[in-house]
Formats: C-alpha cells, structure tokens, sequence
C-alpha cells in the first residue's frame, strides 16, 4: 500500500491503518527532530506526542495530498515548543549553579546505515557530528527548510506550506543557510577528503 493508500485507509478509520501509519513515518519523525533538537531524548518525546496527536486529531486532514506537510508542522511546533523550555531550563541551571554549560550543549551522533565496516561506520559517525555541529549554528528558519528538503526530501512548496512562508522564501533560506554550512565546514578547515567522503 503506498503513502496515498494507507493515509486514505486511515482517514476512512480502517482497521490496522493507524498503526500501519504510525509505523511508516515513526523513523522520519524521529530523525526529523533529532536533527532539530540536537537531543535523542527529546526526539523521542517529540516523536511520541506527534504519534498521538496524528491518532487523535488525524482524522481532520481533508486532503490526503496534504498529509505529510501537516505531520510536520506538527513535529516542527513541537520542536520548538521543547527547545524554547529547554532554553528556560538551561537558565535556570545556570542561575542555580555556575555549571559549565559545555555538557548540556555536547551533540550526540545520529544513526545511520554504513556498510558494516568499523572503519566505514567511524567515517560516517565524524561526518554526521560534524554536520549536526554545523547545523545547530545556523538560525532557526534556514536549519528548519534544510532539515526538511535535504533529509525528508520535501518539496519546496510544502515547506512553504509547514513554515507558513511562500515558496521563494523557502528557496532563499535553504540557499543562504547552505551558504552558511559551507562557511563554516569552511571555517572548521573541513574539506570532503578529510572527512574521507
């Protein structure tokens, strides 16, 4: 069953089909805000609340076509929902304790598929660091159109419609936040080769 069948399987509240979709997008909800809130555990709970609102207020959505930019608002509104208390929590951290905030803000590496090979699997694990290092020193809107066009492989004019932006702004922030990793890969002295890609 493709995408278009199984969403409209579940908007005709067929048996199965929640949980069928649920196991389908699971993973690029998960990676989506991963990549976004820099933080495993958090994914996780943004991953698990997007789940259940899909279940609970699915049912709304009145064109299948529309079914993934509207999961994404979604996953993007929680997203910042938890990085603006994750901010408010940090302060009070710092306020409470003159703690090194180098620990808090330390990035974990993301999972990805390799090869097998330990050597393979270390290349990918600096590369993915690098980038997800990267990607936390870019402004929110040019870290959110390139999250969703370079890793769901959205179209620009449904990141238009989840950021609530036209589709020209969308092009110019991935343009300028693509201008801004290169700067600082650039900076960094991070080159193709010495990542070993």
């Amino acid at each position: 069953m493709n995408d278009h069948e199984l969403v409209n399987a579940f908007l005709c509240k067929k048996a199965g089909a929640f949980e069928a979709l649920a196991k389908r997008w699971k993973q690029s909800i998960y990676n989506f805000a991963f990549r976004y809130v820099r933080d495993r555990q958090l994914a996780a709970e943004v991953c698990q609340t997007t789940l259940v609102r899909l279940y609970e207020k699915g049912h709304s959505i009145r064109d299948p076509e529309q079914f993934s930019a509207w999961l994404f608002q979604i996953v993007l509104n929680l997203c910042r929902d938890e990085l603006k208390r994750l901010k408010r929590r940090r302060a009070k951290l710092v306020d409470m304790d003159d703690m090194s905030m180098n620990s808090l803000e330390r990035l974990p590496l993301v999972d990805v598929d390799s090869n097998g090979h330990p050597e393979s699997q270390m290349i990918t694990n600096n590369y993915n660091d690098l980038l997800n290092r990267a990607l936390s020193t870019l402004n929110e809107e040019q870290r959110a159109v390139i999250i969703l066009k370079s890793y769901q492989g959205l179209k620009f004019r449904e990141i238009a419609e989840i950021l609530k932006i036209s589709e020209n702004t969308a092009k110019s922030r991935m343009y300028y936040g693509l201008s801004a990793l290169k700067k600082t890969f650039d900076k960094w002295n991070i080159s193709k080769e010495r990542l070993g890609i």
